[in-house]
């Protein structure tokens, strides 16, 4: 009986070829949102906790939060940071949003002259309002009248 209900929906597909793609649809779709949304945010959140495990003390990082701090003991799934010279506080280690590279944090020294040109600050701002000023003493002469 079985075979002959699969028999029957074959001939039926067959012929129509619309139900299939109305089957097909929802599994593409819910593929290609794996692959889109799911499946690099998996690899994201592996590569945050091994450098999460990674950690270890002396080195500087970024909290979650945004505040610099250096890590002075790891404990079971703590880690004691010092917020400022003298201040520990004790964190989860999901806290830990990034580990600051001290090489690559260190200020590069530009030798380009637009580099420097663009740290200076301006000095007369340019405004439109002269132009638009000018314009309006022009056009409201008492001579000028275009309705004559």
């Amino acid at each position: 009986m079985r075979a002959e209900q699969l028999s029957t929906w074959a001939a039926q597909s067959s012929g129509g070829g619309g139900s299939l793609w109305t089957l097909l649809l929802p599994v593409l779709l819910l593929a290609l949102f794996y692959f889109v949304a799911i499946r690099p945010q998996r690899r994201r959140q592996r590569e945050q906790q091994e450098m999460q495990g990674r950690v270890q003390p002396g080195q500087q990082i970024v909290t979650t939060t945004g505040m610099y701090a250096t890590v002075v003991a790891i404990e079971n799934d703590a880690v004691v940071l010092e917020v400022a010279p003298g201040v520990h506080s004790r964190f989860v280690k999901q806290v830990i949003g990034r580990v600051i590279d001290p090489v690559a944090d260190t200020p590069v020294e530009s030798t380009d002259a637009t580099a420097a040109d663009a740290t200076e600050p301006v000095t007369e701002p340019v405004t439109d309002t002269d132009t638009k000023t000018a314009d309006k003493s022009q056009s409201s002469k008492p001579g000028d009248s275009a309705s004559s």
